[in-house]
């Protein structure tokens, strides 16, 4: 029963606009499929209606795939390389740290990628219309695939949003609280912790020093007026969205705080977003924190951001026209 209830949920879903490409020849039971599996990734290992696991389920999906299983000791992206370099279809199973990772393997072997969600917030699945493995087996059974973007900062990639200032300490808190509380009560807890504790950024923005309590880089515009950009309807308009929300106020910190846990609720003059093809942001002083695709980094002290459009190939499901 469970099974099937996944297979209608996935037969429901509603992908994105992407660029179109020519065919991709698939098996239906996975031939040619190199299935790397972040066992270690997020919620990976947690059930689904009662239903097997991450590894179990992508088995009895795609029996003719090959599937690896790195350990925690392994270097995931060489693992993760290792596939794309002899595969026909490159999948990952994991969050989106490993579709991060899969997105760059496949970009530099040029295969199409084929996303098994299965960490804590799989936000670029999501957007892909890709809630299950079940979802994304049909999408790549139906051969639906499309070229998308990626957002670039210095060498890595971003599928959904990079960003600076208090959001890379909400991570860095989440990722210490996750494991005793899970993933939405770790992600309150950090977002009301990080920003009550964290002082502006300062940072400098077309020549202009400024505070700040973040800037958002979105892959492709987002369609909300959230303080977080979330939700997409297509992946190859070639722009970044980029959100800043200045420091103006001594006392800001608990309407901070408050913007975050509510959403778009809050939002007032201190709040800019606009749309540009590449976005420059350096440390008044000192190095920045960054934070792409919920992993977060030191990236020196200027960090340019940009596009890769149109070159991702993957699977997603069939879009709402």
């Amino acid at each position: 029963m469970a099974s099937i209830l996944r297979w209608r949920m996935a037969s429901r879903a509603r992908g994105p606009l992407t660029a179109p490409v020519p065919a991709v020849d698939v098996d239906p039971d996975g031939r040619g499929v190199v299935v790397v599996v972040n066992v270690n990734s997020g919620d990976s290992s947690a059930t689904l209606l009662g239903g097997p696991d991450l590894p179990e389920r992508v088995r009895a999906a795609l029996p003719a795939a090959e599937i690896v299983e790195p350990g925690p000791d392994d270097d995931l992206a060489a693992a993760i390389d290792d596939a794309a370099r002899r595969c026909d279809v490159l999948a990952v199973a994991g969050g989106d740290g490993t579709v991060n990772l899969g997105a760059t393997a496949a970009l530099r072997h040029d295969r199409p990628l084929l996303v098994l969600p299965g960490g804590t917030f799989d936000n670029f699945a999501s957007t892909l219309g890709i809630s299950s493995v079940e979802a994304a087996v049909l999408a790549y059974r139906e051969g639906l695939v499309g070229a998308v973007d990626v957002g670039t900062v210095g060498d890595r990639l971003f599928l959904n949003t990079a960003s600076v200032g208090a959001y890379p300490r909400l991570f860095d808190h989440r990722e210490r609280l996750r494991s005793r509380m899970g993933k939405w009560a770790a992600f309150a807890v950090a977002a009301w912790t990080a920003l009550r504790e964290a002082d502006p950024t300062e940072v400098v923005i077309n020549g202009r020093r400024m505070p700040v309590w973040w800037a958002f880089v979105g892959n492709g515009r987002h369609h909300t007026r959230a303080l977080i950009p979330s939700r997409r309807t297509r992946l190859d308009d070639g722009l970044l969205d980029i959100r800043l929300l200045r420091a103006r106020k001594r006392f800001s910190r608990v309407r901070v705080t408050l913007d975050v846990l509510l959403g778009h609720w809050g939002i007032g003059a201190t709040y800019a977003q606009w749309r540009a093809a590449t976005f420059t942001v350096s440390a008044a002083s000192g190095t920045l924190r960054l934070a792409c695709d919920g992993e977060t980094f030191d990236a020196g002290s200027t960090a340019t951001f940009g596009k890769i459009t149109g070159r991702l190939r993957v699977f997603h499901a069939r879009p709402r026209r």
